[in-house]
């Protein structure tokens, strides 16, 4: 049996690491609502755990709304709702004897939504769920390896 409690404090997203293996499981969630906050549960999301690398600073991610504005058959401006989408880039160092391993890793990959996570330092993390797009490796010294890993987070 595997017992677990999560602070999550003023956080969105939720990434847990290091359950031990099962194959048949159960998750019992309790939520505490004295902060009088709502609460849900968006995704959960089991599977193996692969690290790729260090993340180096310059993390990033961004929003893209697709709607748009047109104008309808009186000449009125109108808004479209279209989806918001999430792109995040991972600036990755691996170490150059691991880097074929990762190439063929990502391969295996190309079109699965995954869950992404770089830690960003001080208990925090950059999470995307959703498919690589790219994934660009610079070879400019003997010794490490910069991936520049963009995911386009699932609608």
């Amino acid at each position: 049996m595997f017992n677990q409690t999560y602070q999550t404090g003023d956080t969105d997203e939720l990434s847990v690491n290091g359950i031990p293996p099962m194959t048949d499981y159960t998750i019992n969630m309790t939520f505490n609502k004295s902060a009088g906050a709502d609460l849900e549960v968006g995704s959960i999301v089991p599977g193996k755990l692969y690290e790729l690398g260090t993340l180096q600073t310059g993390a990033s991610s961004d929003v893209i709304d697709y709607s748009k504005s047109e104008y309808d058959e009186f000449g009125e401006l109108v808004y479209v709702q279209r989806p918001i989408v999430k792109y995040s880039t991972y600036p990755i160092v691996i170490e150059r004897q691991y880097s074929i391993q990762v190439s063929r890793l990502l391969n295996t990959l190309r079109g699965i939504p995954c869950v992404w996570i770089g830690n960003l330092g001080s208990g925090q993390e950059l999470v995307t769920y959703g498919a690589y797009e790219r994934s660009p490796m610079t070879y400019n010294n003997p010794s490490i390896v910069e991936l520049q890993l963009k995911v386009r987070g699932v609608i």
